[in-house]
């Protein structure tokens, strides 16, 4: 007994020692997932890791370490799906932080899934009400709100951003597509134009101002603006940008240049993208071949089911081969959205070869 009682003390300090050391090795863990010392993400994942682990973290310490670790491992360029992994606990486990709403906002933003877009908005919505006129969150939520046809919620959204940060040329150029989307043409090349001057190299800035400027008419200017994006473009143009220029260049009358650069958007787009089989359609129409043109215009709208232009087109083609009740159907079905386009792109909506 006198034994047990004499050593109590020393067995008290030895696991008040313990529990400090514990603090202690936790406290540092816990710097070095906030990179306090300008760790290497490398070195903050395994700390992050570490205070996850530990018994002795709160679930405060937790959530934020998931969250850090999330952060460090994009930083470390690993965008696999452990990120999203990290991001989902840290929410769940109550981190409130406005860049972890952020960034897993960012990565749902474009899934092809309803319910990810939901999530995203969510988290927009939370770090705005962390953070009143947060600029990217803002942005964000405009972008699903143009998406999901709250076009007025949108430019507010977008308005209130750049009211924020002026600077922000990527949410500039997204407003100008919405803009144009308005037919605020006008305010929306003013925007473009801008980004332009700001960024002489936003091939996207280029290519939107070439279809504002095609679409009004202004052929020469289109051209150049076209010729821009495809000299900026990493790739030298994608489809859309290369079937903007197909159209830009039969409308100049430069045939051969209009084929070369739709036959390229349907190489760049495995054959997938329905404005340029569009295209090969009225070609083969201006020229009299009737299967040709019947042909390629079904095919675009297999690759784009109820596509207006390819239906106006297919309408045209239908009333050519006497098909009058065929054609009334497709061209009701495309309305004016479609003989628009078709006017667009050709210069022409085909009525007067096809009566």
């Amino acid at each position: 007994m006198r034994f047990a009682i004499c050593c109590l003390p020393a067995f008290l300090l030895a696991l008040v020692a313990e529990d400090g050391f514990a603090q202690s090795a936790l406290d540092r863990s816990m710097a070095a997932c906030e990179r306090r010392g300008g760790e290497q993400p490398g070195a903050a994942i395994l700390a992050c890791g570490r205070v996850i682990r530990t018994g002795d973290a709160t679930p405060a310490q937790r959530a934020r370490a998931h969250g850090l670790r999330a952060v460090a491992r994009l930083d470390a360029g690993d965008g696999s799906s452990l990120v999203d992994e990290d991001l989902d606990t840290a929410i769940r486990l109550g981190e409130r932080s406005v860049p972890i709403f952020l960034e897993r906002a960012a990565r749902r933003l474009n899934s092809s899934l309803a319910s990810d877009v939901d999530v995203a908005l969510a988290d927009y919505e939370a770090a705005l009400a962390l953070q009143p006129g947060h600029p990217q969150a803002l942005s964000g939520r405009a972008t699903i709100r143009m998406r999901r046809g709250d076009n007025a919620g949108a430019r507010a959204d977008y308005d209130a951003a750049l009211a924020a940060d002026p600077q922000d040329i990527a949410t500039l150029f997204a407003r100008s597509v919405l803009l144009s989307t308005l037919g605020e043409d006008e305010q929306a090349r003013r925007d473009l134009t801008d980004v332009i001057r700001r960024n002489p190299r936003f091939w996207q800035a280029y290519s939107e101002r070439g279809g504002i400027l095609l679409r009004s008419g202004e052929l020469r200017p289109a051209l150049a603006d076209f010729d821009a994006a495809v000299r900026h473009h990493p790739g030298g143009g994608n489809a859309p940008v290369l079937t903007l220029r197909c159209a830009t260049r039969h409308r100049l009358g430069n045939s051969e240049g209009a084929a070369s650069d739709c036959r390229l958007a349907l190489e760049r787009s495995a054959g997938q993208w329905a404005p340029a089989l569009l295209m090969l359609s009225g070609f083969a129409l201006l020229r009299g071949d009737l299967e040709e043109a019947r042909r390629q215009a079904e095919a675009s709208l297999t690759r784009s089911p109820g596509y207006p232009a390819a239906l106006a087109l297919r309408g045209r083609i239908k009333a050519r081969s006497s098909d009058a009740a065929g054609a009334d159907a497709d061209l009701a079905a495309a309305g004016e959205p479609g003989r628009r386009r078709l006017i667009m792109f050709f210069g022409t909506d085909f009525g007067e070869i096809t009566r």
